[in-house]
Order: structure tokens, then sequence, then C-alpha cells
């Protein structure tokens, strides 16, 4: 019998191979109880587009090679961030990198967490290191940022100008000023988009890996969706929602039309998808989003206008990935790879699964939105499809019910039931070897 193991990180507490590593632990259990059973195991920890997919990808590729460099986080600290470089078949140069290594929440400690005085800036960092090392096409995985920025600090690290009273800021040190990312946008007057340079060569290209489908704007956008995450009071969301609405209506206004192949492509399959988030992004009676008004920190109303294009990014599926750095990468032309299918097609997955007679994945909260577009979710609907049994083992599961009717998992676990959530993660290598052990005993109907 051939097990494939292929967990989801438990956030927070254990990444994707610890995670593998005690079901693995879990199955040498078994083996010791019953040993007449023969088990044979493959492992491959997966990855959705949040932190840790780009290594899940490369780091067993012999083509690509890590590559370290020092950059600011979100908050304008200097800290090291790695990405890789790998050669293609035809012999051009990719780079993949993750948001969060440079632009993480995980790396800002929580008392510090200030998305209103936070920038992607050291994501562009990244970005420059990539194309001065020779890559043409970059990889961006979105998960896990600490921003809302709509990806404004990573455009200025790559030459985008940002101009009030006709003449350029300096965003990141507006920021760090004290200055909120609402008040630099609300006043900002244009957007000056650079020209093909050393920064942006031509035939450059971008692709966005992540698992989030939400336009930039409206109630499945990035303020109302995601900024609560990111620690922004619910108060306010509704300056924020202005701020993002405006800064974009001027980034697209200052795209050239000779530089129109810079639109973001979404793949054809997607189209249905725009088409409802344009509508869903309407939530203005009809006006232009740039040209709300808003109240200002004073109480005091002004007119901020912006005029949205007709076919606008924002309105695209994924522009609101990552507090909107899914829209600035549109700008430059990127295409949205939804990250589960992504990543499956990067290690191969189809290969592995055929080779399997059982799956075992997992993650640290199970539940209703596993089932759409996050790895356990999208790993066990094709195992449905290849008619081989997929059981799951959570630190948390929530609608169960609702888990069980989708008839996508043979069997669900949760580590730690009747214990603290403390207790949980402090054992959480030992009890997910444990309920591997039991599982296995039940599916195999034996004690």
């Amino acid at each position: 019998m051939r097990i494939l193991i292929a967990p989801d990180k438990f956030k927070g507490c254990l990444s994707a191979q610890q995670v593998a590593d005690s079901v693995v632990k879990g199955i040498r259990l078994f083996g010791k109880h019953h040993p007449a059973i023969n088990i044979d195991t493959l492992e491959q920890p997966i990855g959705d587009g949040g932190e840790g997919t780009v290594s899940l990808i490369c780091e067993n590729k012999e083509a690509c090679h890590l590559r370290k460099v020092q950059v600011i986080d979100a908050l304008g600290d200097s800290i090291p961030a790695q990405y890789y470089l790998c050669k293609a078949e035809d012999g051009s140069t990719q780079a993949f990198l993750e948001m969060a290594s440079a632009s993480g929440l995980a790396l800002i400690p929580a008392k510090k967490r200030s998305p209103e005085h936070s920038t992607s800036y050291g994501t562009g960092q990244i970005i420059l290191d990539a194309i001065q090392a020779g890559a043409t096409e970059i990889y961006v995985a979105l998960g896990g940022s600490a921003t809302i920025d709509c990806g404004a600090g990573m455009l200025q690290a790559l030459g985008f100008e940002f101009l009030q009273n006709s003449r350029a800021i300096d965003l990141q040190a507006l920021v760090q000023s004290g200055r909120t990312l609402a008040e630099i946008f609300l006043e900002m007057e244009s957007v000056r988009v650079p020209s093909p340079s050393a920064a942006l060569p031509p035939g450059l290209s971008f692709h966005i890996v992540a698992d989030v489908d939400s336009p930039l704007h409206g109630p499945e956008g990035a303020i109302q969706c995601f900024a609560g995450q990111k620690g922004l009071p619910a108060h306010r969301f509704s300056i924020y929602r202005s701020a993002l609405e405006r800064f974009s209506a001027l980034c697209e206004e200052g795209l050239d039309p000779g530089q129109s192949g810079r639109a973001g492509k979404v793949r054809d399959e997607d189209a249905g998808k725009a088409a409802g988030a344009s509508k869903a992004g309407d939530d203005d009676g009809g006006k232009s989003p740039g040209a709300r008004k808003v109240r200002d920190e004073d109480g005091e109303q002004e007119e901020h206008q912006a005029r949205e294009p007709r076919h606008s990014l924002s309105r695209q599926p994924g522009a609101g990935a990552a507090g909107g750095m899914g829209f600035a990468l549109m700008l430059l032309g990127a295409e949205l790879h939804p990250g589960f299918q992504f990543f499956c097609e990067q290690v191969g997955m189809n290969a592995l699964l055929r080779s399997a007679d059982l799956v075992i994945t997992g993650e640290g909260k199970l539940d209703a939105t596993s089932l759409s577009g996050k790895g356990p979710g999208g790993l066990a609907r094709l195992c449905n499809e290849l008619n081989i049994p997929c059981i799951a083992v959570a630190g948390k599961v929530e609608d169960r019910s609702g888990l069980e009717q989708s008839g996508l998992f043979t069997d669900i676990r949760e580590i730690g039931t009747g214990l603290s959530p403390e207790e949980s993660v402090k054992r959480a290598p030992e009890l997910i070897s444990v309920q591997v052990l039991e599982v296995l005993e039940s599916f195999l109907h034996v004690t």
C-alpha cells in the first residue's frame, strides 16, 4: 500500500514539512503495531500561494537556487529575505518569490502591526534584485502579506512616481514620518508610469500566484474582506475603501496608451468571474469610485476625483489579493494563477496521485473555505476525480457536517479535542502522529 503524505501548514504552529514529518511518524507507529501490513510512503507537502509555497516548489529542483537579499519589511526595518532563481527549459531565467518574505504579517510583532503605515516596498526590492540577476519571468506568491497599500510601495521601488503639487513624493518616507496611507492616497494628484528601462526592461513578464480571486473594490474587495486580519480597525474601512479607489484610478489614468500591453491578463475561464466582480464593485450607485465624497479626519467632506477606466483592472479577479498587490502586478501585465492549481502543475501532483492508494492531507483549520481554492480541499477534489480515498487531519475542524456532506474526505480527524488551544499547539506533532495511527487502524479495519 502506498500513501501520499500531502498536508498544508498548520498556520502559526507547524510548516507543511513539519506536519508531513509528524504524519510519517504516525505511519511508523502503525507499522510497529501492525508489522504484517506493508506501507510505502511518498511525501509532497502542499501550498496554495501562501507562505512556504515557493520553497515547496523550488527547493528540490536542480535548476533552482536560493538567492538572499537585504530588504526592508512592511514597517521599513532592514531584514534578510530570499527567493529562488530557476533556469527554464528554454534557457531563460525565472524568479519565484513570496511577498511574505519581505512584506509578511508574520515578520511584524503583533503589538507593532500598523497596516496604515505599512508598505510593500521590500517586495519591490526583491523583484528589482531578480531583474538585475537576469530574470525575465517573475512569479509572486501573495499569501501572508501585512499590507493594504495596493502595491504602492512595490510600484515605487520599480520606478513609479506619485505626484502631489506636481512634485514626486516619497511614499516610504511619508508613512515612516507618521502619515497614513489614506491621507497620502487621497491627497495624491497623479501617478507617473515609468517607460521601459533597466528597472522594467521590455519582455519582462509577471505572474500572480494566489488563492484569492477577490476584486480590489466592493463588498468582496481587499479592505472589506481582509484588512481586519491585518489590524485595520473596522471604523477605518470606509476611508481606506475610498483611498484605494482613488489610488487605483490614478494608476490606471497614468498608464500610457502605448503601454496597453501592460494591462493585466486574466485567463479566459475567469471572464465570468471578472464580470461578476465588476458588478460587485459597483456599490456606489454608479459613481466612479475615484469620485466618491469621503469624510476626512476632521469631519469635512472633500471631493476626490479620479476617473476609473470602463474596463478597470481593479474589477479583475485577484486584484484584491494581498491588500491590492494583485492590482499593482496587473498594472505590470501580470497573469493570475490560482495558487493550488499552479502548485500542482509545478510539482507534478497528478502523477504523484496516480501512484498512490491513499492520500493524507490536512491544515491548521479545516472549514468551508477549505473547499474553495485552498490546498486540502483542492487535493481532495483531485482524489475524488481519481477515486483515491483522502483523509484529512486538522488542528481545528469547523462546519464538520458541511465538510462531510461534500463527500470529498474519507475521514476527518481533529487533533487535541478537549485540550486548550495552547496545549494543542504545544503538542501538535505528537497529536498528529496519534491521529494518523488511529485513522489508519480505522481505515484498514485493524485494531
